[in-house]
Order: C-alpha cells, then sequence, then structure tokens
C-alpha cells in the first residue's frame, strides 16, 4: 500500500453509511471523553466511491465527533477497497472484541465480494475467530437481513451462531414479533436464547402460531418466557394453573406447602409451624384449618 498522507474533511462530507462496518454500533460515552480529551488517536479510513465518502475504519469515532458536534476530522482518502486495511481492521476489532455476530457477517460477506482474502474458510478461522463450518453466505446475508432492532442485539449481545441459525430460520412474523418485543423492554441475553427456542419449537410443530400481544404493562422479559411456556407447554400451563389456585387456598398463616414444581414426585410436603407460644387449642385449631379435600386434589395432579 502507498504512502497516504491525512487530510481535513469536512464531517458533512462523510456519509453515515455502515457498508463497512465491523464493529458493533455501540458509542459508549468512554470512547466520546476519549475522543473530546485526546482526540482521534487512529484516524479513520474514507473510501471516495464518486458518491461521496464512505467510511471504511473507525465508524464509531465518526459517530463519537458527530456527538461532540465537531467540524472535521483528519482522514485518510482510499479511491477503491484496499484488502490490507480491511484485513488488518477487521482483525483488530476481533481481537479488542469489539465485533459482535453481524460485523463478522458483514465482514465475510465483503471479503468474499470484492476477493479481500485468498481463503473463505481461513478468513472465517484466523480473522473473524469463527469456525467456518459455522459461518456461511447464506448465514451471513439472513443476519444482515433481519430487523434493525434485532441486529442491532445480537450483535451488541455477542449471541451465538447456532442460535443465529435458528433465529434466522423463524417466520417472518415471528422475528417480526421479537423486533416489538426489544423495542418494548430490556431482555437479557439468556432469555433472549430461551424466546428463540420456545418460538423455533412452536413453529416447527404449527403452521401458525398466535403469539401473545405484548402491552404496556409487560416490562419484565420474564413475562415473556412465561407467556410462551403457556404455548409450548398447554397441558403443564393447564396444570401449573390448577396447583396454583389449589396452593394459595391451602396455605395459611403456619401452614405452607412444598409442591414440586414440575409435577416430577409422586409426594409433596405440607409443612406446620409450632411456636413455643403455641397453646394446644391454637396447634388444634390450625390443624382444622387444613383442607384435606383439597390436598387430595393437590395429590391427584402428581404423576
Amino acid at each position: 500500500m502507498e504512502q497516504i498522507t491525512p487530510v481535513k474533511v469536512k464531517l458533512c462530507d462523510v456519509r453515515d453509511d455502515d457498508t463497512f462496518r465491523v464493529s458493533r454500533p455501540v458509542v459508549t460515552d468512554t470512547l466520546i471523553q476519549s475522543v473530546r480529551d485526546l482526540g482521534m488517536l487512529e484516524r479513520p479510513f474514507l473510501l471516495d466511491d464518486s458518491g461521496g465518502l464512505i467510511p471504511f475504519t473507525c465508524h464509531n469515532r465518526i459517530l463519537s465527533l458527530r456527538k461532540l458536534e465537531a467540524d472535521k476530522v483528519d482522514a485518510f482518502i482510499i479511491k477503491q477497497i484496499d484488502p490490507a486495511i480491511f484485513i488488518n481492521n477487521t482483525s483488530l476489532k476481533v481481537r479488542r472484541n469489539e465485533t459482535g455476530p453481524a460485523g463478522k457477517c458483514r465482514a465475510f460477506l465483503l471479503a468474499q465480494k470484492h476477493n479481500l482474502y485468498p481463503d473463505t474458510a481461513q478468513f472465517c478461522k484466523k480473522i473473524l475467530n469463527v469456525s467456518p463450518d459455522i459461518l456461511d453466505a447464506q448465514l451471513a446475508s439472513a443476519v444482515l437481513g433481519l430487523p434493525r432492532q434485532v441486529r442491532n442485539y445480537v450483535d451488541v449481545k455477542d449471541t451465538g451462531f447456532k442460535i443465529l441459525r435458528d433465529l434466522v430460520a423463524l417466520p417472518e412474523y415471528m422475528i417480526s414479533w421479537i423486533a416489538y418485543c426489544l423495542d418494548e423492554m430490556q431482555v437479557r441475553a439468556n432469555v433472549f436464547r430461551m424466546v428463540v427456542d420456545y418460538l423455533f419449537d412452536l413453529g416447527g410443530k404449527n403452521d401458525r402460531v398466535l403469539l401473545p400481544f405484548i402491552d404496556e404493562g409487560m416490562r419484565d422479559d420474564r413475562q415473556l418466557l412465561e407467556v410462551l411456556g403457556r404455548l409450548r407447554y398447554p397441558e403443564y400451563s393447564r396444570l401449573r394453573d390448577q396447583a396454583d389456585k389449589l396452593l394459595s387456598s391451602l396455605s395459611s398463616r403456619g401452614v405452607s406447602v412444598d409442591f414440586p414444581e414440575f409435577f416430577e414426585s409422586s409426594r409433596f410436603v405440607v409443612n406446620f409451624d409450632v411456636s413455643v407460644r403455641d397453646s394446644v387449642n391454637d396447634i388444634r385449631e390450625r390443624l382444622d384449618r387444613i383442607d384435606a379435600a383439597g390436598l387430595v386434589k393437590l395429590a391427584s395432579l402428581l404423576k
């Protein structure tokens, strides 16, 4: 690569374009402060494609400058896609753990489309740190075709490619439902994985699933698992509702029931509290309040 001299470029001339982005779309307060206090420690490469200047590297640093309302940036201008710059930048981002699965998918497709690396399998292993048995062009295209909020979520949360395979295999209406949920609430990574698993199972058993409406009152991501669990395990949900009603009626002051959550046992335990202050009449009264018929009904739900 020939020596390139940096030039000052107006930020308004730099397009807001993620064509070559491999880093996660996250501009942290720490990065903004670093750019404000120390300047651009890495100068971006900008691709001049005659239609404007496209960020080739340093996408988040450029966004930091925009947030700081800077006017100009010192940058290197290149006239064509440079394999060495692309490979070095991608490798650096991966080693710094700044690249998620969506970024790796984009890098994979760019390397393949523009012949930026001699061997695709080696590019996966050596540069992206991904097994070539997992990542291919079909999966990469499908991941990048996800709705923006879903794509950004899996990128930021570093969702595994095995989960992504199940995710992109879901019907479009299910993926749209996931996107809506991500807009409405904070979803933890482990809950997201279980949601995908539940939907993948439901989609495999049914041509069309009537997914639950997510209202404004649902702010706990565990509620997603609850509503999907009722669809995936209807018989269990029915039994669980019956058990919960019986347990509620059986529990009282000084009496509680330890019931197997998944109905996996043939027995359960009734706890009866006795204290040094209790009289014989107190204990007898407490025993009399126990609903024996209710206990029999509860036992009938077990295996």
